[in-house]
């Protein structure tokens, strides 16, 4: 069943971005095919139009094209690519408004696609919520373009076994005053990996990217952002947060890259964890890349335990320990958590 990774191996392994994957033991793993699996778009009003990627060959042939040519500056949107044998197009013609989430849903799907194409000054909500029973490997990729003032929001949740791998691949182009935010809740399983790679084309283009991971057992979490800003006047603004329980390991690695011609960039970049087991480990690499020279960015990191002397003033107030533990860890994630507006998947 994974087979389709045996041309990347080499390129893998010699991939900073996955010094903390444990990818060695995914190449041992096997999976049974899944008995069935499947991806649906519910909440769609009239005027959208959606339909499986062949089936939109027909219509967007070339622009489909163009996109299967594009280089993949991750190896596992190119494994995508080359395996996908299931998908979703999506298009939301210009001007068109969305008062109510579109909701994609996906039930174990080994490499599902699902390709976002919104005309001029449209908006829209995709909540994407990927599910499956039995333990499975799901490779999906969410490739999204923004055409000028166009405005896109997309909220991720995962309901996986524990014994699963979901590796989450975000591509997006933004031209001029284009917007883009995402967020990502999720508790774990064997291997998560969640990869973005998103380019600022247009003047004035923007991206919101946030995420949460609450880790038990021996569950991992990886993420790893890049973000090339190509324009003037473009922002981007990067904030995850992992709290790790038992044996849970995390890793963050975000780029940010400003072009030379990229002048007036505002970047920001941060990574919070919160270690709450003796054997958790916390790996977190944000870092800059400028070439422009009147730009403001800033990047950071933090990782820590929950603090001594707050657990024993909200004691002091008549909280038990159990009910201190558990409020300071609601508020280390309700930074996050408070961005959520898709409830009830």
């Amino acid at each position: 069943m994974l087979a389709h990774l045996d041309p990347f191996k080499e390129q893998l392994e010699k991939d900073e971005a996955f010094k903390y994957v444990p990818l060695k033991k995914l190449y041992r793993e096997t999976f049974s095919k899944p008995k069935s699996s499947k991806i649906s778009l519910s909440n769609a009003p009239e005027g959208i139009i959606s339909c499986s990627i062949k089936e939109a060959a027909q219509t967007y042939g070339a622009f489909l094209q163009k996109k299967e040519k594009e280089k993949a500056a991750d190896p596992f949107t190119s494994i995508n690519k080359v395996a996908s044998q299931e998908g979703l197009f999506l298009y939301i013609p210009p001007k068109i408004a969305l008062k109510e989430p579109l909701i994609i849903h996906i039930e174990s799907a080994a490499n599902p696609q699902i390709i976002v194409f919104m005309g001029k000054e449209a908006s829209a909500t995709l909540a994407v919520k990927t599910s499956a029973e039995e333990p499975f490997f799901s490779n999906q990729l969410i490739d999204v373009t923004l055409e000028e003032n166009a405005s896109l929001r997309i909220e991720y949740t995962q309901k996986i076994s524990f014994e699963g791998y979901f590796f989450n691949n975000l591509t997006a182009n933004l031209k001029r005053n284009a917007q883009l935010s995402a967020l990502s809740i999720t508790e774990g399983a064997k291997i998560i990996r969640q990869h973005a790679h998103i380019k600022l084309n247009g003047e004035g283009s923007n991206v919101e990217l946030k995420g949460l991971a609450r880790l038990e057992k021996s569950a991992e979490a990886h993420t790893h952002i890049l973000i090339e800003h190509l324009a003037p006047h473009t922002t981007s603004s990067q904030h995850f947060k992992n709290v790790l329980f038992d044996q849970a390991r995390s890793s963050f690695e975000g780029k940010v890259f400003v072009q030379d011609i990229a002048q007036k960039t505002e970047a920001y970049q941060l990574n919070n964890n919160l270690l709450l087991g003796e054997k958790t480990h916390a790996f977190s690499k944000p870092n800059l890349e400028i070439f422009a020279d009147d730009v403001k960015a800033s990047h950071g990191a933090t990782i820590g335990q929950l603090d001594a002397e707050e657990l024993f003033y909200l004691r002091t107030r008549g909280l038990s320990y159990k009910e201190a533990y558990h409020l300071l860890i609601q508020g280390f994630c309700k930074e996050i958590t408070d961005q959520v507006t898709v409830h009830d998947l």
